[in-house]
């Protein structure tokens, strides 16, 4: 997985994770698999019921 060229082909765009557990798990493991690949990078968190995003800035 290059998740700096995924960062780059996704810059700009959105990505929705909906459904059940199965969605969280997909959502949280992609994330950290992009953190992993930008560990400097800016990110920014927010919670609002029942979203979730996260930025990478």
């Amino acid at each position: 997985f290059d998740g700096q060229l995924f960062l780059s082909k996704m810059k700009g765009k959105s990505m929705m994770f909906v459904g059940d557990s199965l969605g969280l798990n997909q959502w949280q493991s992609l994330i950290c698999m992009l953190y992993s690949a930008a560990p400097k990078a800016r990110v920014q968190m927010s919670r609002r019921d029942p979203l979730s995003t996260f930025q990478f800035l």
